[in-house]
């Protein structure tokens, strides 16, 4: 079933002047050319050559039918691995003329806002593409998604007629047609990977609703992440529909799993195994100073990784995992949760007045700047309550009234030191 109408309407106009110098501007100016050897840095240093590539885009757009040159690749074998001999321990990569990846760049940017402004495409369940899949999926994809006839005209008749070449070495091979896949490099194959792998994705998604949380929100059953996907269920039953679906899918689009490549996990409820007291008792009275000082910065370790984790699960972007309700596992009863004391603490510094801190506002930092804020500050916290034991230990506190330069030493260098 073929997605409903689309609300926002594809654009199908002309490329402006302003979506090419975008494109351009973004673009590495160090990316090799193609064929016809004009880099993106003479675009970007030669503004009225820009201008004249404008003229030529939208002249394309207009007839829709893309030129030859652009459609030709030189290709070169990249080795996966180190002593890299059988065709299969290597990668190819390919050059394409700029100037035809900027006009499908165009053309990308086009087709993602389509997406995104109609709902069609998770992006919480499919992040990223590459490419590599059959022309039949671009098809179902494009049929599916409502694009114009005119852009799948544009698309399919690009898709069509690339042509391949490699060199290794001093030889070169022939132009071959490409029957299978996509040229890497190629602007348009990202999005049109995500459109494709979406269907994909949908077509198992009525398998399973995926696992329950205490919240009572199911999570999505299916995940990927470029051409990586995992799959979660609360049987190994659901796994097993979800799998045949996924693989009638794949095998109608000439793709298909590696088994090599997957991997299982099955976690069981198990009961907890019973302490033994005297054994802890044991283990305790053989601890000294320099184990509890190797044991602090574990726990601060630790205490970092989990509140790391929780600005992660609290700050994500997926709704369903925001309002999840996950709580992780407290070892402190009765105090409040470092991660808690700490965005307090990162909410009050945007408040301190105008040049007395230099620390970056709490709202206004991305999630990764968020995230990083906290486990920062996390370890600041335990830093003071380190040092504040150890002040109350006597001799084995002494190190706290060095007056040394300040340097910051990791456990792995302590330990290779020579002893004096």
């Amino acid at each position: 079933m073929p997605e409903p109408a689309p609300t926002i309407a594809l654009d199908s106009k002309e490329p402006t002047l302003a979506e090419v110098k975008d494109v351009v501007k973004k673009a590495r100016a160090g990316s090799a050319p193609g064929s016809n050897g004009i880099p993106y840095k003479v675009y970007k240093m030669c503004p009225r050559l820009l201008r004249r590539l404008w003229r030529l885009i939208k002249m394309v757009w207009r007839k829709g039918q893309v030129p030859e040159f652009w459609q030709k690749a030189e290709g070169l074998f990249v080795p996966k691995e180190t002593n890299s001999h059988n065709i299969s321990q290597f990668r190819t990569i390919s050059f394409l003329n700029v100037g035809g990846k900027i006009f499908f760049a165009a053309l990308a940017r086009r087709l993602t806002t389509h997406l995104a402004a109609n709902k069609y495409v998770d992006a919480s369940i499919q992040k990223r593409g590459v490419p590599g899949f059959s022309g039949c999926l671009i098809r179902r994809a494009l049929d599916h998604y409502h694009i114009p006839a005119h852009v799948q005209n544009v698309v399919l008749g690009y898709l069509d007629n690339i042509q391949l070449r490699v060199s290794v070495g001093e030889k070169v091979t022939e132009w071959q047609m490409l029957e299978k896949g996509i040229i890497t490099g190629c602007t348009v194959s990202v999005t049109l990977f995500g459109m494709g792998m979406n269907l994909i994705l949908n077509a198992a998604k009525k398998e399973s609703r995926g696992p329950k949380t205490a919240s009572w929100i199911y999570l999505r059953s299916n995940r990927s992440i470029i051409d990586d996907l995992t799959i979660t269920t609360q049987t190994h039953v659901q796994a097993r529909w979800v799998l045949s679906a996924l693989e009638n899918t794949t095998s109608w689009a000439r793709m298909k799993f590696k088994p090599k490549k997957s991997r299982s996990l099955i976690i069981t409820k198990a009961s907890q195994p019973r302490s033994s007291t005297s054994r802890y008792r044991e283990n305790t009275y053989h601890l000294s100073w320099i184990v509890n000082s190797s044991a602090w910065a574990s726990v601060e370790e630790f205490k970092a990784s989990k509140a790391r984790l929780v600005v992660t699960l609290n700050e994500s972007r997926d709704d369903k995992i925001r309002k999840a309700g996950i709580e992780t596992k407290k070892r402190e009863s009765g105090q409040p949760a470092r991660q808690s004391q700490a965005k307090s603490r990162l909410r009050q510094q945007g408040r301190q007045g105008l040049g007395f801190s230099t620390c970056p506002n709490w709202s206004q930092a991305a999630s990764g700047e968020k995230r990083k804020m906290v486990v920062d500050d996390v370890r600041k916290m335990e830093e003071n309550e380190r040092r504040s034991r150890a002040v109350a230990m006597g001799s084995q506190g002494a190190w706290t009234k060095w007056d040394t330069t300040p340097r910051k030493m990791t456990w792995d260098q302590i330990w290779k030191y020579e002893p004096l």
